[in-house]
């Protein structure tokens, strides 16, 4: 599916202020995340009690991510293989207008479109601080934006063998976006985007967990100069 220019103000597509958004589509940014899952321990009874022991949680990170939505895409009949090169990456890439969409990628190239997998919703308020050139639109050196945001992955209709797997992570989200002043006609803006605390919960072949992970994204690009 195709993400709403909404999208852009996430932590993975990210434009700066007004001016800035145009050019976001230009711009490539690699995601990673990092989820901490605690699930339900199973417990045992006796004539009297029942005992919970407690939760062991475990980590998962963009790796083990990465190898999974190749299992789902090579199931959905959109990859070739069930796996990806060592070097891919997950990413924000561009797209058509406004929108952006999340992809696995090798070096520039894509390999295939997750944005089926995986998608974004964007909080409604905004905290802006920073520069911004009234003339250009760019940054002047750096803006930075606060919000609140929440990332979705969900493979339960791709048929993975492993069976299918659901979760949200949520928090508060900060980009930073830098531009330099442009120069013989372009100019380097760069892009960060973290949610370090984020909570959330999801399903999974084990059952069902609560979780707690970062996202972060970073990109870099030289762009026409408005």
């Amino acid at each position: 599916m195709k993400l709403q220019k909404a999208i852009l103000l996430f932590t993975v597509a990210l434009g700066a202020l007004t001016g800035a958004q145009v050019q976001a589509k230009d711009i490539i940014q690699t995601i990673t995340i990092s989820v901490m899952a605690i699930p339900q321990s199973s417990g045992t009874s006796t004539a009297t009690t029942t005992n919970i022991p407690a939760a062991k949680a475990s980590a998962h990170s963009t790796p083990e991510f990465l190898a999974r939505l190749a299992q789902d895409e090579f199931a959905e009949g959109n990859w070739a293989s069930n796996s990806f090169p060592a070097a891919a990456q997950l990413a924000v890439v561009p797209s058509q207008g406004n929108n952006a969409d999340f992809a696995v990628i090798l070096g520039t190239n894509i390999l295939v479109d997750v944005s089926d997998i995986i998608s974004f919703d964007n909080g409604n308020v905004e905290i802006v601080s920073g520069a911004q050139n009234l003339q250009t639109g760019l940054a002047s050196p750096t803006t930075k934006r606060l919000h609140l945001g929440q990332m979705t992955f969900d493979d339960s209709f791709a048929g993975n063998p492993n069976g299918s797997l659901t979760f949200r992570l949520q928090g508060l989200f900060t980009e930073t976006v830098v531009d330099t002043v442009p120069k013989n006609g372009v100019y380097t803006e760069t892009r960060t985007a973290k949610m370090t605390s984020g909570v959330g919960e999801g399903t999974s072949p084990g059952g069902p967990f609560i979780c707690t992970g970062t996202i972060s994204a970073t990109g870099k690009a030289v762009l026409p100069a408005p």
